[in-house]
């Protein structure tokens, strides 16, 4: 078994909570109702690349019987 060391990410450079303080309110929502959507798309196209690995590896064990 192998263990992969998992490297924390760079530092940020420059503070990203000082960008986000100075967009008007309106702003805010938009990007983060955009950002839901974006991850919302993201998650049903993972779920469904997963259904159909299962229905091809299910499909497999059946032919090999």
């Amino acid at each position: 078994m192998s263990t992969k060391s998992v490297v924390p990410p760079p530092p940020l450079t420059s503070p990203v909570p000082a960008i986000w303080g100075q967009l008007p309110p309106s702003n805010r929502r938009r990007l983060v109702w955009l950002l839901s959507e974006v991850l919302a798309r993201q998650l049903v196209r993972l779920s469904v690349q997963t259904e159909e690995v299962g229905h091809e590896s299910s499909g497999c064990t059946a032919d090999a019987r």
